[in-house]
């Protein structure tokens, strides 16, 4: 993880100019701040919390808050979450996605080689096509951001 100020000039840099595909990890966001910029962008919000420690609790929570197809279910295997995902994402119609995993140093520091897992899962959802309807070689532009912490939605 990075410190606080790298994290919020990182997090700085990318509201100023756009939002950018890719994987960032940051020590804390503000999610309204980057849920505002984003719809002004024209990206979707998916947010991802309430990540304890340990395998299951991650599943469960990217099973009820994120697209999955087909859905997990009881399994609760990396590479069934990962395609699940992947093909999730790839069938939403929005062009541009935005994922914000909140909170997640629970899970990184009581679960540290599940973090890496999980990190990596979520890596290769930034290369995800168009769906069938897309142009060919079309790509989703897609952005995650994994926060340690982040600041409370304002009104």
């Amino acid at each position: 993880m990075t410190s606080g100020a790298q994290a919020r000039s990182r997090y700085a840099d990318a509201t100023m100019d756009e939002i950018k595909p890719g994987l960032s990890v940051v020590a804390e966001l503000d999610l309204g701040e980057l849920t505002r910029h984003a719809s002004r962008e024209g990206f979707r919000v998916l947010v991802l919390s309430g990540v304890g420690p340990g395998k299951k609790s991650f599943f469960d929570q990217v099973e009820t808050q994120l697209p999955t197809d087909p859905p997990l279910g009881k399994v609760n295997v990396w590479d069934a979450l990962a395609d699940s995902l992947w093909e999730g994402m790839r069938c939403l119609p929005e062009h541009k996605l935005l994922l914000v995993w909140l909170d997640s140093k629970e899970f990184a520091d009581n679960s540290p080689d599940e973090f890496a897992v999980a990190l990596s899962v979520l890596r290769d959802l930034t290369d995800i096509p168009m769906c069938p309807d897309g142009s060919p070689g079309q790509r989703k532009s897609v952005a995650i951001f994994v926060a340690a912490t982040a600041a409370p939605l304002k009104s």
